[in-house]
C-alpha cells in the first residue's frame, strides 16, 4: 500500500554500506517513530515480562516479527535521523532484496495513507512471519502498536506489562520520558504509561471490549497480594467493521481549546502548563461518535488535566458497559461546569485513594 497523501519515499533513504543496511530520514520526528516502532518488534519476539515486578526482560517470546524488522537485522541509531542495520552472518546476501521491503514497510506504517475524511491517516503493518501475515490498519500508531505487540500472545498481562519499563541495558531506542531504578539499582526507562488509555485505543481499533465480536478482556486479579487490573486479547484478528475512527485533534485545536478555557481544567478547576493538558470528548466516543469540526470542537471538547482524565475514562467505561441508558447530555462528566466543582474535585480524590468506593459508587455521589 504506497502513501497517497503526498509523502514520497524521499521521506526515507535506504542504502548498503560495507555488508550493513543504512536508514536514512527526512526528519527527526520520523526517525524516532521508526525507533520506537523497532522497539516495538524486539517486544514481540525477543523480550518477556519475568520476575515479582514484572520488568521487561531479555529472554525468548513469540516467533513472529513486524513486517519489515526481522531477527535477523540488528538496529543501532547513528544519528539524530539515521540507523544502521547489522544482518546475521548468514544473512549478509539478504540484503539486496530486504531492502525494498524495509522501504515499503516503513512508509506505510510510518507515514500512513489518507482516508476519506481527509485528515486522519490510517496506517498499515503486517505482523507475522515468512508467508504467514496478519495486516492491521491502525488510526494511531505509537501506543496503540505497542500494545497489540504486548498483548499479541493472548496471555493475560496487568497493567505494568503496558507500561513497558525496560531495564536501560537492553538499549531501548526511544527517548526516555522518565528514568528510575528498580530495587537492584539498575536504571529503568518508561517508554510511555497509562494502560488503560492503550488498551480503550486497541479497542477503537477493531478488539471489542463487548458486543458479538469482543476482542479484548478488561478484568482484575490478585496478584502478589495486590489486585492488578489485567488485559488480554481473545484474538489477534482485527475485526475493521468494529472500529472506531476518532478525529484527529490537531494541534492547533488543542491550543484554541485550551485558550478558550483559560488553560483551567473542567473537573478540577486548576490551571496547568499545556503539556499537562489534554482536549476530552464530553460525551466519550465509546458511547457516540465525535464528528468533530472546525465549527464544532470547542462545544464537543473540554479541557481536562491528565489526572482527570483517567479518572473520567475509567469511570466512564463502567457507566456505558452497565447503564445503556445513561443520560450523557446531564452528566456531572460531561458537564462538570454545571456542577459543583469542589465537590467534584473530592469524589475523584476519594476514588484515587481508597478501594473501598466503585466507580459506580462514585458516579452515583456525583449525581446526588
Amino acid at each position: 500500500m504506497p502513501p497517497q497523501n503526498g509523502q514520497s519515499k524521499q521521506s526515507i533513504s535506504v542504502s548498503i554500506e560495507d555488508g550493513t543496511i543504512c536508514a536514512t530520514f527526512a526528519t527527526k520526528q520520523l526517525a524516532d517513530e521508526f525507533a520506537k516502532l523497532e522497539f516495538y518488534s524486539r517486544v514481540l519476539h525477543s523480550l518477556t515480562p519475568e520476575g515479582a515486578q514484572r520488568i521487561w526482560r531479555e529472554g525468548n517470546r513469540l516467533d513472529v516479527e513486524i513486517r519489515g524488522l526481522p531477527k535477523w537485522i540488528h538496529w543501532k541509531r547513528t544519528s539524530e535521523k539515521a540507523f544502521r542495520g547489522s544482518p546475521t552472518s548468514d544473512k549478509t546476501n539478504a540484503l539486496d532484496s530486504y531492502r525494498d521491503t524495509l522501504t515499503q514497510a516503513i512508509m506505510s506504517v510510518l507515514i500512513g495513507t489518507t482516508d476519506n475524511s481527509e485528515r486522519n491517516s490510517v496506517y498499515h503493518f503486517s505482523i507475522g512471519k515468512e508467508n504467514e501475515w496478519t495486516n492491521y490498519y491502525f488510526s494511531s500508531k505509537a501506543r496503540t502498536i505497542a500494545a497489540l505487540c504486548v498483548l499479541f500472545d493472548l496471555a493475560p498481562h496487568p497493567r505494568n506489562d503496558l507500561e513497558l519499563q525496560v531495564p536501560a541495558e537492553l538499549g531501548v531506542q526511544p527517548s526516555p520520558t522518565e528514568s528510575k531504578s528498580n530495587s537492584d539499582g539498575k536504571e529503568i526507562r518508561r517508554t510511555y504509561g497509562d494502560p488503560s488509555k492503550t488498551a480503550d485505543e486497541l479497542r477503537n481499533e477493531g478488539w471489542p471490549r463487548t458486543g458479538k465480536n469482543i476482542g479484548i478482556r478488561f478484568f482484575q486479579q490478585i496478584i502478589g497480594g495486590a489486585r492488578q487490573q489485567m488485559y488480554q486479547l481473545t484474538r489477534r484478528e482485527q475485526h475493521l467493521e468494529s472500529r472506531v475512527v476518532r478525529t484527529n485533534i490537531p494541534a492547533r485545536w488543542k491550543l484554541e481549546l485550551y485558550d478558550s478555557q483559560n488553560y483551567t481544567c473542567r473537573i478540577c478547576h486548576r490551571k496547568y502548563a499545556a503539556k499537562y493538558l489534554e482536549p476530552d470528548h464530553r460525551i466519550p466516543v465509546i458511547v457516540r461518535l465525535d464528528e468533530l469540526t472546525e465549527s464544532n470542537f470547542k462545544q464537543k471538547l473540554m479541557t481536562l488535566c491528565r489526572y482527570c482524565n483517567q479518572v473520567k475514562r475509567e469511570a466512564c467505561k463502567v457507566i456505558a458497559e452497565t447503564e445503556p441508558d445513561y443520560d450523557w447530555t446531564t452528566s456531572p462528566w460531561a458537564y462538570p461546569e454545571k456542577f459543583e466543582f469542589e465537590k467534584i474535585k473530592r469524589e475523584i480524590e476519594s476514588y484515587a485513594v481508597t478501594s473501598k468506593q466503585s466507580k459506580k459508587d462514585v458516579l452515583k455521589s456525583l449525581e446526588n
